[in-house]
């Protein structure tokens, strides 16, 4: 798979487990296995060929992060921190959890020494109004909205029969109906800016079974993340520039 990211002076591609589909817009929807995040924000390196042209890349970029408190959510807001970003802190963990270090509070905290500017936002995204919210406040204080991360997300590694239901409910919420709601509230901001993006913490759709077993509940719903950023790119064609590449 190869996944385009699209800046002002140049279009390279990196590679995702050496599949043979990709594309490139302006418009970017397009999806990450986890191990690459931190060669794309945390460390930027040329040796891939990420905007080699374009530093820093963040700069004055409004970012929203779900799943922002800890883990991933939290590198991705210090290393857009570092270029002087916007960056909205976007997770349910308001309150400090002696067991799960890390709140949207104490991120946001990260994020101002480390340069950026920061809004913490609590919001469980299975809630559209709480989602709302998220969005009337990053526009009353930022303007705009240039980058969505959909990074939020649940797991729950357990094959069919031991899977109680009300988890493979909670993991299809989060993860596929969360981050298309996310991204419907911020399409239409995102529209009104210069070179914005959508990126969702998800992998490439492989049909395999291997990627299935023991975990298909967990595997669907982390596909359906991929298929938002697919149909998105789709539905938004003719507003976009949009070219495929085998």
């Amino acid at each position: 798979m190869r996944v385009f990211r699209v800046g002002k002076l140049c279009w390279q591609p990196f590679h995702l487990h050496g599949s043979d589909d990709g594309g490139i817009f302006p418009f970017s929807f397009f999806t990450l296995v986890g191990h690459v995040w931190g060669k794309m924000f945390a460390e930027q390196e040329s040796d891939i060929g990420i905007l080699p042209s374009v530093k820093p890349f963040f700069k004055g970029k409004t970012i929203i992060i779900t799943g922002g408190s800890r883990g991933i959510g939290r590198k991705l807001a210090l290393r857009a921190a570092k270029d002087g970003a916007n960056v909205v802190i976007v997770a349910k963990t308001a309150d400090p959890n002696p067991k799960l270090p890390g709140t949207i509070f104490s991120v946001a905290a990260e994020v101002e020494k480390a340069g950026g500017k920061a809004l913490a936002v609590p919001c469980d995204i299975r809630n559209d109004e709480q989602i709302k919210n998220v969005i009337d406040k990053t526009i009353e204080k930022f303007g705009g909205i240039d980058i969505l991360v959909n990074n939020a997300s649940a797991i729950m590694l357990a094959d069919t029969l031991n899977l109680d239901m009300k988890r493979y409910d909670l993991m299809h919420d989060i993860n596929v109906r969360g981050t298309f709601a996310m991204s419907k509230a911020c399409i239409p901001y995102l529209m009104k800016g210069e070179n914005p993006h959508i990126l969702n913490m998800s992998p490439p759709l492989s049909m395999k079974p291997h990627w299935f077993a023991g975990h298909t509940a967990y595997t669907m719903s982390k596909y359906g993340m991929s298929m938002v950023a697919l149909g998105l790119s789709a539905e938004l064609e003719d507003k976009v520039f949009l070219r495929n590449e085998a």
